[in-house]
């Protein structure tokens, strides 16, 4: 808890201390409710983007509390940090972006900068920009992903009250997967990121996860939907008569075309597929009970672990190692024993699967249980 002064002005409130940092002189940290890595996008005109920013510590109820601190303190510093792509910042006297200081007023330095240097970043006072005629990292404007980042330690503008940004309103702002983010920033991290897969001019942007780590780090373009829990297949005898539509999750997303242009532009797609059968048949032997659908409303005839050439087979099948050896699918020696055939998706013109049918559950004895995963894909073609 601290109090400022002898005479009780203000309330005291709750900090943390860290003892051991700046060679244990006793350090105040007070959080908020922004330090997470937040994405800007879809804001075009300059500081059209507004993030207030609110400093949690218990029994604070007023700035002047909180600024208090700071005015008896000999030094206070805040980290601030904003990664760009096709996004400016000061350039050259006309930010697009800046932070708000404790007395709202709107400040022209950045981070590793002073007030004195106005319109610049850390790299514009060292004179290490990327780009020699500019004061900022991002004010090369480019499609890599940079960065201008650095401590505020002017303390009697210290807290940020407010974040601004703008320039985000094209799809020159984005990378086309997350493949090409990783890229060019290879410092990139998991986590929700706009993509606009056919550029400029063509589709809207819209927003996936990116895995940074999976496939070797290569930047792998993460699509969920809304059917990836394992469900229950009976009742159904007819075949193909179960049908699933599979309905992808991305904000953004208004038609087929738009995403299917992130797999015409990755070498790889992949989908996890599974079907558990008890009693009840898939590929069999060319006269199928269950199937999926492609992205051209195609009845495929294969499963997951096989390939198009692989016609009625699944993975066992493939390798031949089937329950029944005279058979393409384990599920197809239909007997009374719980078995599987599962495995990837990976011919990417098909891809993603956008229909599950099945057949053959029309018995208390006869019942599946279908799986798809994500679709993955990864890779600049």
């Amino acid at each position: 808890m601290v109090w400022f002064g002898r005479t009780l002005q203000y309330q005291p409130f709750t900090v943390h201390c860290d003892m051991t940092d700046k060679n244990g002189v006793g350090v105040t940290v007070v959080g908020h409710d922004s330090e997470t890595r937040t994405l800007v996008n879809g804001y075009e005109s300059p500081g059209s983007y507004v993030r207030d920013i609110h400093y949690i510590a218990a029994g604070l109820t007023s700035g002047a509390q909180l600024f208090g601190l700071l005015d008896i303190s000999t030094h206070c510093e805040q980290f601030i940090k904003y990664e760009c792509h096709h996004a400016v910042l000061m350039y050259m006297g006309n930010p697009e972006t800046w932070w708000v200081s404790r007395d709202y007023v709107q400040m022209t330095y950045w981070g590793g900068a002073t007030p004195a240097d106005s319109y610049k970043c850390a790299c514009g006072v060292t004179s290490s920009c990327t780009d020699s005629s500019r004061e900022c990292n991002c004010d090369k404007n480019d499609e890599v992903l940079r960065e201008d980042s650095g401590l505020l330690t002017e303390k009697s503008h210290l807290p940020v009250l407010q974040l601004r940004f703008g320039d985000t309103g094209g799809s020159q702002e984005y990378g086309k997967t997350c493949s090409e983010i990783k890229l060019y920033s290879p410092q990139a991290t998991s986590g929700s990121y706009v993509i606009d897969p056919d550029g400029e001019g063509g589709y809207e942007p819209f927003t996936v996860h990116c895995d940074m780590t999976d496939k070797n780090g290569v930047g792998v373009t993460v699509v969920g939907h809304d059917s990836e829990t394992r469900t229950l297949v009976n009742g159904y005898e007819g075949s193909g008569s179960y049908v699933r539509d599979i309905h992808y999750i991305v904000a953004g997303l208004t038609s087929g075309a738009q995403f299917f242009g992130l797999l015409d532009i990755s070498t790889n797609c992949e989908q996890f597929i599974k079907y558990e059968c008890h009693g009840t048949a898939l590929l069999w032997m060319g006269n199928p009970e269950g199937w999926w659908v492609s992205r051209d409303y195609v009845q495929m005839t294969y499963w997951g672990g096989a390939t198009p050439a692989d016609s009625y087979k699944c993975a066992c099948g493939v390798t031949n190692t089937c329950a029944d050896s005279g058979r393409g699918c384990n599920c197809d020696k239909n007997d009374e024993v719980l078995r599987e055939d599962s495995g990837l998706l990976t011919e990417k013109f098909h891809l993603p699967v956008l229909q599950l049918r099945f057949g053959d559950t029309g018995s208390s004895q006869e019942y599946g249980y279908h799986t798809l995963g994500k679709l993955k894909c990864y890779g600049i073609s």
